[in-house]
């Protein structure tokens, strides 16, 4: 998907969090931040077209699994293109997913959804949740336009380190959250 078309689907689509799909210098950036080389599972929220999902992909063990979940049809059409067997697509919300995954645990969780937009009891189930399936070592990464995210987070996590990047326009600010 070009620019453009990812632009439109945003202005179509208010819990799309970007304005164009993310950078490579980007992706790296975020990547980084997460211990993909032994992980077993991961899960997604927000993947959009999936630029963040293949650069998971290319670092994460061949048995492994990366779900990855987004709301926008037009966006899980991209997701569906991207050929790997450890990749799970899950067209809905992540709070539905929650529920059918039933507690089961992952080593590395990243979300891009743009918790702004969500009503507050979403974003804390959201969040109280992922605090119940990540694994004692695990790491929750979040990517927001808006750094106002990270006071909710810091009620379910340890913020080990919160950063404005430069990598992408507009600007992210990343947040790496282990549990409490």
């Amino acid at each position: 998907m070009n620019n453009l078309k990812f632009f439109i689907e945003f202005l179509k689509d208010p819990q799309i969090g970007a304005l164009t799909p993310s950078s490579k210098y980007f992706v790296r950036d975020v990547i980084k931040r997460m211990p993909l080389v032994n992980a077993e599972t991961v899960v997604e929220y927000g993947a959009g077209e999936g630029v963040v999902t293949r650069g998971m992909l290319k670092e994460m063990p061949k048995n492994s699994e990366l779900i990855a979940i987004d709301t926008n049809a037009e966006l899980v059409k991209n997701l569906k293109k991207i050929n790997d067997p450890r990749l799970r697509i899950y067209h809905g919300k992540v709070q539905d997913f929650i529920i059918k995954r039933k507690e089961k645990s992952v080593d590395c969780a990243i979300s891009g959804i743009p918790f702004t937009y969500l009503a507050p009891k979403d974003k804390e189930y959201i969040l109280a949740h992922t605090a119940k399936i990540l694994k004692p070592d695990g790491v929750f990464v979040v990517y927001q336009f808006n750094p106002l995210i990270g006071k909710f987070l810091k009620k379910y996590f340890k913020v080990a380190k919160e950063e404005l990047v430069l990598s992408n326009w507009p600007l992210y600010t990343i947040f790496t959250c282990r549990p409490k």
